[in-house]
């Protein structure tokens, strides 16, 4: 039976050693080579992904000639638009959202009426402003925990200010730069009590509140929502395409060739250059090896087919005296095959151990297994007698 026929069988197979080492090589390399290629296409499906997920594409809101990105003095319909979570607005493809909206402002108190740069900022973040921004190399210390999400009277102030501070309150008359020069004198200036909620490093005169606080004072003093700088990220990736034509309601794209004047739709530039670079090169790439999988395959289904026939084609005397002592032709077949997958075993078990893609391995196996069933029945399907009559 099969298991009396099973050693001899094996020994039978290194009765030509260089052929069944070159069999069991070349079927080793080809099952390493489709497990990496299958191994390295998942890593750059998943980097695809997680690229599409995870990429920041950052937007900055400039002026028409995308010079500037602060100072733009735009008015409450676009920030409206932005905070919209409406299917008409902006919010839904916004997260990461900085918002700044600056006053002028003078403090008798503390004598700054020489210096240059009085700025009064709210801020929704601390990525708004590089004198904030940690990521940057910013050293803030805080006295309160919510200072970007309360809308109370808080501020930070430079660290070498507070030498000049007789406790904790600075007053300041701000001025809103939204409303023009001519009317300010009568709408737009006011008076604010600020309470020192931390310090920051640097050489700046910069005063930064939270946004919501900047927005109560300028409905204070000018009855005017406004912001002087926006940026945020991109909230989904896949759908930049509905970003830009949403956007378009109140923004334009950058013309460098475009007046000096925000004519109420200012520019967003949208910075995904490398964003879709990197996505176009990953699927080429996952292409290009989708592309080499199938061949490797087809090279395992050529070596099964080869290495049988170099095998199979000096023993059809073998097989036909074997046919004629009573084998049937479906045993005779088994037994070849056998014989020629216990090496292509012992090398896909070894590939699928060094690169861990059992499904790839299996498939090769299968590949290999159609070649070598493909040639052993080519080689036993003429009848016995015609083969040894051929052979006298």
């Amino acid at each position: 039976g099969g298991k009396i026929m099973d050693p001899y069988l094996f020994k039978r197979l290194w009765r030509r050693p260089w052929l069944s080492l070159c069999g069991l090589v070349l079927s080793l390399t080809l099952c390493i080579l489709l497990g990496y290629l299958s191994g390295h296409q998942q890593e750059l499906k998943l980097q695809l992904e997680e690229t599409r997920t995870s990429y920041d594409i950052l937007c900055v809101v400039t002026d028409r000639r995308g010079g500037s990105s602060s100072g733009l003095k735009l008015g409450p319909e676009i920030l409206d638009f932005v905070l919209d979570e409406g299917d008409e607005g902006l919010a839904q493809f916004v997260r990461d959202l900085r918002i700044t909206k600056e006053f002028d402002y003078t403090c008798p108190m503390l004598g700054l009426f020489a210096l240059e740069d009085l700025t009064l900022a709210g801020v929704n973040s601390e990525r708004c402003d590089p004198l904030l921004d940690p990521e940057l190399g910013a050293q803030v210390t805080y006295l309160t925990e919510d200072f970007y999400t309360q809308d109370g009277f808080l501020c930070l102030i430079p660290e070498r200010l507070t030498a000049e501070l007789e406790g904790d309150k600075l007053i300041l008359n701000v001025e809103d730069p939204y409303i023009s020069p001519n009317i300010r004198k009568y709408v737009g200036t006011g008076q604010v009590e600020l309470t020192v909620a931390g310090t920051y490093r640097g050489e700046s005169n910069r005063i930064f509140i939270s946004f919501d606080a900047a927005q109560r004072i300028a409905e204070e003093i000018s009855k005017k929502h406004s912001f002087d700088a926006m940026s945020f990220l991109a909230a989904d990736n896949e759908r930049l395409d509905e970003l830009y034509s949403v956007a378009k309601r109140y923004f334009s794209k950058v013309d460098p060739n475009a007046g000096n004047k925000l004519a109420h739709k200012p520019a967003l530039t949208v910075y995904d250059e490398q964003y879709r670079a990197t996505i176009a090169a990953l699927e080429q790439n996952i292409e290009r090896t989708g592309y080499l999988l199938p061949v490797v395959l087809l090279l395992g289904l050529g070596v099964g087919f080869l290495i049988s026939f170099l095998f199979t084609r000096s023993e059809r005397r073998t097989y036909a005296l074997m046919r004629t002592l009573g084998m049937t032709r479906g045993r005779l077949f088994g037994s070849i095959l056998r014989e020629q997958l216990l090496l292509v075993v012992i090398a896909v078990a070894a590939a699928v151990a060094m690169t861990g893609e059992i499904m790839q391995g299996a498939v090769y196996f299968l590949c290999y297994a159609v070649g070598c069933a493909a040639c052993i029945f080519k080689a036993i399907r003429v009848p016995p007698t015609a083969i040894l009559r051929d052979q006298e």
